[in-house]
């Protein structure tokens, strides 16, 4: 009866036959209202559906472990996340900041090399620090 009252959207009366039910020791009327009352009580939720987990309910014993301690993979992709986010933020940083710059050594053999390709010695960009690229 509590599935059907909870289907059809009456929440208390379905609390109540589900009430009934789990004193009765239902361990699945004990899973249902302890998903029921989580949201209004969490308390009363943890221990209905603790004790269905112990009449051996999985559903049961998997809602109690989701809600208490994260499993190993939760905490990886938690973790994974917020490297991701450690990793943009440092290079948008990169990216509006002075940039990668060349050193003169460097620079002088780029301006070498061109100029040996038949480049003018003045056809070149500005030789300032603001070189956005990288040097190997």
């Amino acid at each position: 009866m509590g599935k059907a009252y909870l289907k059809a959207g009456d929440r208390q009366q379905a609390e109540t036959y589900f009430t009934q039910a789990a004193e009765g020791e239902n361990a699945n009327a004990m899973y249902m209202l302890g998903k029921l009352l989580y949201d209004s009580d969490p308390k009363q939720a943890n221990y209905w559906l603790r004790e269905s987990a112990s009449y051996g309910n999985p559903y049961a014993q998997r809602a109690i472990s989701a809600h208490t301690s994260p499993t190993i993979a939760a905490c990886v992709t938690r973790l994974l996340y917020h490297l991701s986010r450690v990793i943009r933020d440092n290079t948008e940083q990169m990216s509006h900041g002075p940039g990668f710059g060349i050193d003169r050594k460097r620079w002088r053999e780029l301006m070498e090399k061109r100029i040996a390709m038949g480049h003018k010695p003045d056809d070149h960009e500005e030789q300032s620090q603001g070189y956005q690229g990288f040097s190997m």
